[in-house]
């Protein structure tokens, strides 16, 4: 028991607390970007009239669309980093793109801003998706290194991310709103800067490519009934509260097993359609949930 207390209270590594700041850094170029991207929303409608608001429409379709159909795939096989680096990427030209109204000619900043909002469509798609994937496999990495149970990290993690994404998403709004000028093309370009700026910060993210190939392997050894070399017992397990180990995971229920990932989203899915089929008072939710997505 003392040596377990002792292990517990003892200070956490250097790699443990680059970790934190790692995701600390994290959320913060993603409230950055996402804020930037938010704003020129609402200031291309104010500003550039009928495209603006087909601008924003094109967005939040390629959104929904890449957010379903393109962006899972792309964060498991590519990893958070560097799915983030690409939405973000995508969504800095998406700002950017919004500087051609300096020109004056809607033959250059209208084609421009149409292919920006597509571009910049996918990476808002990507980057949440992203962001989610990399905040799983450093709370797991961090529950491995600390001892300290999975779902408390988890837990931490979404607050804090949720307080810093929300919160820079507002200030930065709030900070273009009393803004009134004659050329609104530079404020567009400030905003790029800042995406910009987030998109190198988050070259300084840990790589979780390492993390990838573990899971792709462990995947492989289990649909091929190999031996134990990848089973959950050689796999860094997520301790218990205080540091207990509290037994192995089985493999139906191992976190690295894409498989069951899957199968739990399904059967997400399965019951909430059900619900909504069964329940008709779950349909009174969606004015206030579309108003609420409108509202982002």
């Amino acid at each position: 028991s003392s040596s377990s207390s002792s292990s517990s209270s003892s200070p956490p590594s250097s790699s443990s607390m680059w970790l934190g700041w790692g995701y600390l850094l994290m959320c913060c170029a993603f409230a950055a970007t996402q804020g930037s991207a938010s704003a020129t929303i609402a200031l291309g409608v104010a500003y550039a009239g009928d495209l603006g608001s087909m601008s924003a429409g094109i967005v939040f379709a390629c959104h929904t669309l890449t957010s379903l159909l393109l962006a899972p795939g792309v964060a498991q096989r590519l990893g958070g980093k560097v799915s983030l680096l690409i939405g973000s990427s995508l969504m800095t030209l998406y700002v950017i793109s919004y500087f051609s109204l300096h020109s004056n000619s809607e033959a250059l900043y209208r084609p421009l801003i149409i292919v920006g909002s597509l571009l910049g469509g996918v990476g808002t798609g990507l980057i949440w998706i992203a962001q989610g994937v990399y905040m799983t496999r450093i709370v797991r990495e961090h529950a491995a290194r600390t001892g300290i149970f999975a779902p408390k990290i988890s837990g931490w993690a979404s607050g804090i991310f949720a307080a810093i994404a929300l919160g820079g998403e507002v200030a930065i709004k709030g900070a273009c709103t009393p803004i009134d000028l004659s050329t609104p093309a530079y404020l567009f370009l400030i905003l790029g800067l800042i995406c910009a700026l987030s998109t190198i910060c988050l070259l300084l993210l840990k790589n979780d490519l390492s993390s990838i190939r573990i899971e792709r392997r462990y995947n492989e050894v289990i649909q091929h009934d190999e031996a134990p070399l990848a089973h959950p017992s050689n796999i860094p397990v997520i301790l218990g509260e205080g540091g207990e180990r509290g037994g192995l995971m089985s493999e139906s229920d191992h976190p690295l097993n894409d498989a069951a990932a899957q199968e739990k989203s399904w059967k997400k899915i399965v019951a909430t359609i059900n619900l909504l089929r069964t329940d008709s008072r779950i349909l009174m939710l969606l004015p206030f949930n579309l108003c609420f997505g409108m509202t982002l």
